[in-house]
């Protein structure tokens, strides 16, 4: 377990009021907590489980989705490899890498998002701490630096 810094509750519980269709929020694992690179992936997911269990708790379930986003390092082509869990944890902890976030988005908007035609997508197996009902993919798309790349986790 990572050292906190504030709980799950106290980063993510006000902001469940604030999240609308044009203004989604969020929030850094390492303004949460200290991690290390071997427990970032297990850490995230736990943060991501709270931020599920917080939009309960404010009757926003159905209303704001909570989407974990694992930012890893972009790469000058597409890569379409699926990335395994491991790789997730070191790049995603790179120097120069966004840490990772779960984003409260408006769920209309959110399920009304169409990537675009040059987006790959692809679903990731499972992994330890994975709540049910959620859905993990790897999505890389272009950007004007080359392709951007990262993973996914959001309810079903």
């Amino acid at each position: 377990m990572g050292r906190p810094l504030v709980t799950a509750h106290e980063a993510l519980g006000p902001l469940v009021g604030v999240v609308t269709p044009k203004m989604p929020v969020h929030v850094h694992l390492d303004e949460v907590e200290v991690v290390e690179p071997r427990t970032v992936v297990a850490r995230a997911l736990a943060l991501y489980s709270a931020a599920l269990d917080e939009l309960a708790r404010a009757g926003a379930t159905g209303r704001v989705l909570p989407m974990l986003s694992f930012t890893l390092a972009a790469t000058p082509a597409a890569d379409a490899r699926v990335p395994a869990w491991s790789a997730v944890a070191a790049e995603s902890t790179a120097s120069g890498v966004e840490p990772p976030a779960v984003y409260l988005i408006d769920a209309a908007t959110f399920r009304a998002q169409v990537p675009s035609a040059s987006t790959v997508r692809a679903p990731l197996p499972p992994t330890d701490g994975l709540p049910p009902d959620t859905h993990v993919e790897y999505r890389t798309s272009p950007t004007d630096e080359g392709w951007s790349r990262r993973v996914v986790v959001f309810p079903r």
